[in-house]
C-alpha cells in the first residue's frame, strides 16, 4: 500500500465502516501499521544501488570506502556476491 494510497484511506474510509464491515479503531490502527511500515522501507537500501556501488568500485584510483586488511578486489568480490544472493 503506498503513502498516496493510505491518504486516500485516511479521508474516505466510510465505506469500509459502512454496515459494521470495519471498526474505526479497526481501520486506524491498519493504517498506523501501515505508514510505520512504509517509513522503514523507505530507510532500506534497494538491491540496484548494491550493484550500483559495485560499479563505483571497479573505477580505477577509487580510494576504498573503509580500510580492510581485505584487497579492494576481495571486498568488491564480497560485497557483490551478498548483495546479489538477496
Amino acid at each position: 500500500m503506498s503513502s498516496l494510497a493510505l491518504d486516500a484511506l485516511e479521508v474516505d474510509n466510510a465505506f469500509l465502516r459502512r454496515g459494521g464491515s470495519f471498526s474505526e479503531e479497526l481501520l486506524e490502527q491498519r493504517m498506523r501499521l501501515k505508514q510505520q511500515e512504509i517509513g522503514s522501507i523507505g530507510t532500506m537500501p534497494h538491491p540496484f544501488e548494491g550493484k550500483l556501488h559495485c560499479k563505483l568500485a571497479e573505477i580505477p584510483g577509487r580510494a576504498p570506502a573503509h580500510r580492510s586488511n581485505r584487497s579492494p578486489t576481495e571486498r568488491r568480490r564480497t560485497f557483490c556476491s551478498d548483495s546479489a544472493s538477496r
